[in-house]
């Protein structure tokens, strides 16, 4: 039997009279709606994920430190995308043994750390693990909101997010390095809850504030540019303006102006800095410019062809949403729109590590609810086994193996598309 026979063939005996049935009494039936029992396993998730992180605020690594000493620059006024001036300061705070990743965030994020690195550092980090564990579990609370769980009938979606808490491996690196990611994921999850409910000003707030602590969420306005909803473009504009001066007003120019400089030399593809050539050249790099960056290397094309096989590619991922949007409802579908503007941040970022594929954890939850939800239960599991691959799969060997996170979320990009389209299919029927 042929590998297409045979997927027709479980397909076929999952959406099956009777394990349909069975589905849905899981789903559905008095069990799913045990509070008593949903309340165990989520704790019981809870404590297992909480013990699997509790070790790391004994561990050393070079992301939090790297904020640290950003935020240590900005009281001393050094200029912290200064290669050389960053790392005589990291020497000077931690000792010349310690290396420090350089600081490659906008100013804003350093401002905001600037009162937490008036603490040594080990109580620093200390303070950063619990603020984390809050976010990450805020983050799972706005999922539910933005998702409206309520709405599919069953405690399984939002046990599922639980679920997910246990079986992330970049979230553990997340927590690990002391990364921002659920800092930046809050925000996102803020502004959808608030682009659902029409409250544009304060949308617009908390995307500029994504923005301008990782640039890459830009992309989740663009959905409101398309669709003419000028309101939403005015209120991030104005947000991301006062963001802007106010930072400027605490940091000064120059400051802003390194910055803008080193991100146009990232993009480009010409940092001065060593530790971001080494970076984008990384085969730990799993973003598309990544990837195709590699390949160029190891098969010795043409210096120019790499550009260009990205910003086809990125044309590509947006056409796709464009011609699917009709079928799909992605106009009125803010939270799709937001699933695939994630993923899409993680395809095109010229710097994407595996710690960055914890923001994945709202697209699986979106793909969940609408398969419980619609009881479409054969069609999650490409997305089962992709999320497999995006949340555990160990990078690690040779090209093009490595990149099987990347190759895997642009998969769940094309399948969700695919997926989203009985939507409206199904209520003409």
């Amino acid at each position: 039997m042929s590998g297409a026979g045979f997927g027709t063939l479980a397909r076929r005996r999952i959406d099956g009279p009777a394990v349909r049935a069975v589905l849905d009494r899981i789903a559905f039936g008095p069990v799913s709606r045990n509070k008593i029992l949903a309340g165990t396993v989520a704790a019981l998730c809870l404590a297992v994920f909480i013990l699997q992180t509790i070790s790391f605020v004994f561990l050393w690594d070079t992301d939090s430190p790297s904020y640290y000493i950003a935020a240590q620059g900005l009281r001393r006024h050094v200029n912290i995308y200064d290669d050389r001036a960053f790392q005589d300061l990291s020497a000077e705070v931690f000792g010349k043994s310690i290396i420090v990743y350089p600081y490659i965030y906008p100013p804003l994020l350093a401002q905001i750390i600037l009162p937490l690195s008036a603490l040594p550092y080990e109580t620093y980090f200390l303070v950063l693990y619990v603020i984390n564990l809050l976010l990450t579990l805020y983050c799972l609370y706005l999922m539910a909101d933005v998702l409206d769980l309520k709405r599919s009938g069953s405690a399984l979606p939002a046990l599922f997010l639980f679920v997910l808490l246990v079986a992330n491996h970049p979230l553990e690196i997340t927590i690990h390095h002391g990364q921002i990611n659920m800092l930046v994921l809050a925000f996102v999850l803020l502004f959808l809850k608030f682009q659902k409910s029409g409250k544009a000003s304060a949308a617009g707030l908390f995307l500029a504030l994504a923005v301008f602590i990782k640039i890459y969420p830009v992309l989740l306005i663009l959905p409101s540019a398309f669709t003419r909803k000028w309101k939403s473009v005015l209120a991030f504009a104005v947000a991301s303006a006062g963001l802007g001066l106010a930072s400027l007003a605490a940091s000064g120019t120059a400051i802003w102006a390194s910055f803008i400089r080193s991100t146009i030399d990232v993009f480009l593809g010409k940092p001065a800095s060593v530790f971001i050539r080494g970076f984008q050249s990384s085969p730990n790099n799993l973003s598309l410019k990544g990837m195709l960056g590699q390949a160029a290397s190891l098969f010795r094309l043409p210096a120019g062809l790499a550009p260009v096989a990205y910003v086809l590619a990125a044309a590509g991922l947006f056409l796709m949403m464009a011609a699917a949007a009709r079928k799909t409802g992605l106009k009125a579908d803010i939270p799709l729109q937001g699933a695939l503007l994630l993923i899409a941040t993680l395809i095109l970022a010229p710097l994407t590590w595996s710690h960055h594929y914890t923001i994945m954890m709202f697209p699986l939850a979106y793909a969940f609810e609408r398969a419980v939800r619609e009881r479409r239960y054969a069609a999650f599991l490409p997305f089962a086994l992709l999320g497999a691959v995006i949340l555990y799969y160990p990078v690690g060997g040779g090209f093009p193996f490595n990149q099987a996170r990347l190759l895997a979320a642009l998969a769940f990009f094309a399948g969700l598309l695919a997926f989203a389209r009985p939507r409206i299919e199904a209520s003409h029927a």
